[in-house]
């Protein structure tokens, strides 16, 4: 349940989670307007690759971060860390 005076600990995992879908969808977009960009004269495929490279990094930064503040929220000794941990 969320707590309405602090922010979860969690919340920053899923904000970056929501943010790696989004970016994952643009990917893909970007990949099949590459393929039918051959068929299609109105896609460019230079900027299509362009757009496609940048939402690659974009995951990247996303992967980081998200791996960052995991490790962070669920450190050893931490307190939140206790509180979040899932148990069977």
């Amino acid at each position: 349940m969320g707590r309405l005076r602090h922010r979860s600990g969690l919340s920053t995992l899923v904000e970056l989670e929501g943010l790696r879908i989004g970016v994952e969808g643009k990917a893909m977009l970007w990949h099949s307007l590459l393929a039918a960009a051959d068929q299609d004269t109105r896609l460019d495929p230079d900027r299509l690759t362009e757009l496609l490279n940048r939402a690659r990094r974009q995951r990247t930064v996303l992967e980081s971060l998200h791996h960052a503040a995991a490790a962070a929220l669920f450190a050893p000794g931490r307190p939140e860390a206790q509180e979040t941990a899932v148990v069977p």
